[in-house]
């Protein structure tokens, strides 16, 4: 082999002459290959005895026998078959026609190349990621209020809201939507329940009493169940019935034969009944706890202890036996 003969050398047709040396080597008039000197050339040969570059390495071009920086001759570029003409533009710039290099111009893409003539988008805008068609698609398209992203899913939210499970929430409690507007962070709706009262979100029942749903905290739209909406100002117990234990209980459940009274008491008592000392309704019948008038007449239905309803009147046990 030449190369074992001469060094550096490819071709020769004898042992002391090369007439072709490795890349980077060029024949010296000795016939020896000596390492090309010119800085960046790939290829160089002896011209009158003087070393010419035919080939650079990347991103360099021959021009008159030396190696040029393309970016230094044609603005932008990271490749060029001469001085005139670019064939890669460096990141950012896409190539013309014309052989120079411009601003890349796809859509909100940030950096792109261009390899053959053809603009390729290597990295779009920060609130955008690089779909399979080569588009650059907002981020909020992907998942709603969504700031940066890439296609497998969202990486950081908007302002005012925070990650869960790969969806952005509003990170203000119990809030669903929300902007900034003057600086404050200001809730626009509201979860279930709760409705806005100077941007934040407050309970309707805390708002107005047992109130379950509302649209500001003076207009309420449904009650806790067993309470009726009153105007729909204020959540109220019906007629006959009181707030016990935050829920509405007939009065005649709390206290026999009662027809309006407080959790504690009974106030006024139904027809056949009268209201105690004690603030209950005993039956007008003697010894009858609970009676009904059937046929105009009083019936006693329970008698008190050790007593026994006989023809609508409660007679002792001791007497019967």
């Amino acid at each position: 082999m030449c190369s074992n003969l001469i060094t550096n050398c490819l071709t020769c047709p004898n042992s002391t002459f090369c007439s072709e040396c490795q890349s980077n080597f060029t024949i010296q008039t000795n016939g020896s290959c000596s390492i090309c000197q010119l800085s960046n050339c790939l290829t160089c040969v002896p011209v009158n005895g003087l070393n010419t570059c035919i080939s650079c390495t990347s991103n360099f071009t021959v021009i008159n026998s030396s190696c040029v920086s393309c970016s230094t001759i044609i603005p932008n570029c990271q490749a060029c078959t001469n001085s005139t003409f670019c064939y890669n533009c460096a990141i950012g710039f896409t190539g013309q026609a014309n052989g120079s290099c411009l601003a890349c111009t796809l859509p909100n893409c940030l950096n792109c190349l261009t390899i053959n003539y053809v603009s390729t988008c290597y990295l779009c805008s920060e609130t955008y990621y690089l779909a399979q068609n080569n588009s650059c698609i907002i981020c909020s398209n992907l998942v709603s209020r969504c700031f940066t992203c890439t296609s497998a899913g969202c990486l950081t939210c908007a302002a005012n809201y925070t990650m869960l499970t790969g969806i952005c929430i509003c990170s203000m409690i119990n809030c669903i939507t929300c902007r900034i507007v003057n600086n404050i962070d200001t809730c626009l709706t509201c979860a279930s329940n709760f409705t806005v009262v100077n941007s934040s979100c407050f309970l309707c029942s805390t708002l107005i009493n047992y109130c379950l749903l509302c649209n500001n905290a003076t207009n309420c739209l449904q009650c806790f169940p067993t309470f009726l909406l009153s105007n729909g100002q204020s959540c109220v117990c019906g007629v006959n019935q009181t707030n016990y234990n935050n829920s509405c209980l007939q009065c005649q459940s709390l206290f026999v034969g009662c027809i309006s009274c407080t959790p504690s008491i009974c106030k006024i008592c139904g027809t056949n009944y009268t209201l105690t000392s004690d603030s209950l309704c005993g039956c007008n019948l003697t010894n009858c706890i609970t009676c009904q008038v059937q046929n105009s007449s009083k019936v006693c239905i329970n008698c008190v202890t050790n007593f026994l309803p006989v023809n609508n009147t409660c007679f002792a046990c001791l007497v019967l036996i």
